[in-house]
C-alpha cells in the first residue's frame, strides 16, 4: 500500500503515486468541505466512475483507474475536477448513510459539498457545482409527492444556507437530514389535506346534484299541483254555468 503526503490514498494498480488527477482533486479538499475524506481505492471498472460500497464509517470510496486517468496519467485540471466531482458524489453517499439514495437531502449534500470545493484556487474552470447532475436528483423521477423541480430547489435553497457556515460536513448532514424529514412530512400532510379536499368537493358536488333534484321534483310537484287546482276550477265554473 502506497501512502503519499494526504495520507489517504491507496491503489491496487502498480503505481508509486497517484494518479494527477487524484491527487489535485483531494489538495485542500479536507478543509474546503469542513470533513474528512474517506480512504480511496482506485481499481480498474467498466460501467462507473466511481461507487461507495456500503454507508459505514469505515466504508471506501472507489474510483474507475480509467475515469481518473490512472492508465494514461493526464494532468489536466478539467479531469482533476470530474475526479473530485466523483469523490464528492461518493463522500455524500457516506456522509447521509443508507435510505436516502439519489433524493432532494443526497443532492442538498452533494450540493453543499461542492458549493464549498468550488472555493479551491483552479482558475480557467467551471464552479464545482456545475457538476451536480439530475441524476443526484433521480429518485423524485415518478414521485407523487415531490416533483424533481421540487426536490432539488430545496436542496439549492438548503445547500446555499449551509456551504458558507462554519458546521463540519457531518454537522452539514445531519442538519439536512433533520430538514428533509420536516419537508418530506409537511408534503405528505399536505397531499393528505389535498386529498381531503378533493373528497370534500366530490361530497359537495354529490350535494349540490341531490339538491337540484330535490328542487326539480319540488317545481314538478307544484306544476302538478296547480295543474289540478286549475282543473278543479274550470270544473267549478263549468258546473256553475250549467246550473
Amino acid at each position: 500500500m502506497e501512502r503519499t503526503d494526504m495520507g489517504i490514498v491507496r491503489q491496487m494498480i502498480e503505481q508509486h503515486t497517484p494518479p494527477p488527477a487524484v491527487e489535485k482533486a483531494l489538495k485542500g479538499l479536507d478543509e474546503a468541505i469542513k470533513g474528512k475524506v474517506p480512504p480511496i481505492w482506485i481499481e480498474p471498472m467498466a460501467n462507473w466512475a466511481g461507487y461507495c460500497a456500503d454507508y459505514s464509517f469505515e466504508s471506501e470510496i472507489k474510483l474507475s483507474d480509467t475515469a481518473c486517468g490512472a492508465r494514461f496519467d493526464p494532468g489536466s485540471a478539467a479531469l482533476a475536477r470530474a475526479t473530485r466531482s466523483t469523490i464528492l458524489h461518493e463522500y455524500a453517499h457516506r456522509l447521509l448513510g443508507q435510505g436516502y439514495g439519489h433524493n432532494g437531502a443526497f443532492a442538498a449534500m452533494r450540493l453543499t459539498l461542492a458549493l464549498r470545493a468550488t472555493n479551491l484556487p483552479d482558475p480557467g474552470e467551471h464552479p464545482d457545482w456545475w457538476s451536480v447532475k439530475l441524476y443526484d436528483v433521480q429518485d423524485h423521477l415518478d414521485d407523487p409527492l415531490i416533483t424533481m423541480p421540487q426536490a432539488l430547489a430545496w436542496a439549492w435553497s438548503v445547500a446555499q444556507e449551509l456551504a458558507p457556515t462554519s458546521q463540519t460536513a457531518d454537522e452539514c448532514a445531519a442538519a439536512i437530514k433533520t430538514r428533509w424529514a420536516k419537508f418530506t412530512d409537511a408534503q405528505e400532510h399536505r397531499a393528505e389535506r389535498e386529498e381531503q379536499r378533493k373528497i370534500q368537493q366530490k361530497q359537495s358536488a354529490r350535494d349540490m346534484a341531490q339538491e337540484a333534484e330535490r328542487e326539480k321534483r319540488t317545481h314538478t310537484q307544484d306544476k302538478l299541483f296547480l295543474g289540478f287546482v286549475a282543473l278543479i276550477g274550470w270544473a267549478v265554473a263549468i258546473i256553475a254555468v250549467m246550473h
